[in-house]
């Protein structure tokens, strides 16, 4: 290769270290006897310097602007996935995914590499999934985000979680509850003991709602100790605990501790196995309120939930006080809200309980202010039970679920189906929309 002669597309591939051993010692050889061409490697390594960092500068400001319009927008989470040919960003806005933006593959792995980096994940990990946090500020605002990585056949894709405590910790006003129901919750929180159950699928406000029981309690003269995974938010007056499996650290773990803490109010995150389930309970016969959330259909399907994973249903009847099934419903958007006269679906009104099809009802035609989607921000749908003697010694007569039910609501606390029902009448939400979320088909 002594006739070598290397462009400057070779000076560059030299550079970025993408040549052979052989083609470098060939460009090293020449570089030692040409000034020219030595004159000419350092102009392309400065021209190369400002490509890179203009490139860095522009995937950092694309990614910090993809966040901040999450945060503006309202969204619950910001997700960016990786396809054959590209990436496509995502936002989650009341529920819903709307997408907002196409990359070319290179830049889509430009920004997820830089998510990546902020979350303090290892870039160049691209074969096992990660987590990290950051904290964001957007105007006064400071946000806690958290990043989630899912290694996929074209590269991935990343869900970044927005937790604003502006929102996540509303006050009862905000919680969409109607005043009975408001009446009932502060008597369920102010037990001196027993448990209360919050249910509901993922994303149902489970968390909002139980974080706002707990803000309710605590102060100075209640002594509230919370165990989660992981802590969402930063609470007075109460102390709070993160477990960590993989330091042996879990929820039954940290509730044997708790107990010795002397607690009045124990919130555990999330109930996930058997032993935690027991010790919780023996919590709320043993003179403490219990707070905790599961996964269930509805308020009633808890108790069979509870009974079937191997709790006695003596157990059940003697610790469990409350529970309080919920959803979340999109709101018309009222920039652009219009007052429909169509009749409801027969099996739509029939769901909901609503005897007259030929209501007003009010939908949204679409506009900026709610991405074209007719809907602008959730309230929520609840099914409060108190548990009442007659329930209490069903339960321990594993009665079955209907029976439970009918004990459930015989006094003035609605179902969900209730309550959705006084939504679409007053024109906060469309039968459509109530019908999506209680699931009911059509």
């Amino acid at each position: 290769m002594s006739d070598f002669s290397p462009t400057q597309d070779d000076l560059v591939a030299y550079l970025r270290g993408q040549l052979t051993a052989a083609e470098s010692g060939a460009i090293d050889a020449r570089l030692a006897r040409d000034e020219r061409l030595r004159d000419l490697l350092e102009r392309t390594r400065e021209v190369l310097r400002i490509v890179t960092e203009s490139t860095e500068d522009s995937t950092v400001r694309r990614a910090n602007d993809y966040l901040r319009r999450g945060i503006e927008a309202g969204a619950s989470d910001v997700h960016l996935d990786l396809e054959r040919d590209g990436g496509v960003v995502r936002l989650r806005i009341d529920g819903a995914l709307h997408e907002v933006d196409r990359l070319p593959i290179a830049a889509a792995r430009a920004v997820l590499a830089r998510f990546k980096t902020l979350f303090a994940m290892p870039p160049e990990n691209t074969d096992l999934p990660a987590d990290g946090r950051l904290a964001f500020g957007h105007g006064e605002k400071r946000l806690d985000l958290r990043g989630s990585f899912l290694p996929g056949i074209h590269g991935g894709r990343l869900c970044a979680r927005i937790l604003d405590q502006t929102t996540a910790l509303a006050p009862w006003d905000k919680l969409g509850l109607f005043p009975e129901e408001e009446a009932a919750l502060q008597r369920l929180a102010r037990l001196p003991h027993g448990m209360v159950t919050v249910t509901g699928p993922t994303g149902s406000g489970k968390t909002t709602l139980l974080y706002a029981l707990v803000r309710l309690l605590a102060g100075e003269a209640i002594n509230c100790v919370s165990v989660e995974d992981p802590v969402e938010f930063d609470l007075p007056w109460v102390a709070q605990s993160s477990v960590n499996p993989a330091r042996g650290v879990t929820f039954a773990y940290l509730l044997r501790a708790v107990l010795r803490q002397d607690p009045d109010v124990i919130m555990v995150g999330e109930i996930r196995d058997l032993e935690s389930l027991q010790m919780l309970v023996q919590c709320a016969i043993t003179g403490h309120l219990a707070l905790t959330t599961l996964h269930t259909y509805n308020a009633v399907a808890t108790i069979s939930r509870l009974l079937d994973v191997g709790l006695e249903p003596f157990l059940v009847s003697s610790s469990l006080r409350g529970i309080v099934g919920m959803r979340l419903v999109r709101k018309v958007c009222p920039e652009c809200a219009e007052e429909v006269r169509a009749p409801l679906a027969a099996s739509v009104a029939e769901a909901l309980g609503i005897a007259d099809r030929g209501i007003p009802w009010r939908r949204g035609r679409g506009c900026t202010a709610c991405h074209q989607s007719g809907f602008r921000g959730r309230t929520g749908v609840y099914e409060i039970v108190e548990v009442s003697s007659a329930l209490a010694d069903a339960i321990a007569a594993r009665e079955p679920e209907p029976t439970l039910r009918e004990l459930a609501f015989t006094g003035t606390l609605p179902t969900m189906q209730g309550h959705a029902a006084r939504l679409v009448i007053d024109g906060v939400t469309t039968p459509d929309e109530a019908a999506r979320v209680l699931g009911i088909t059509w």
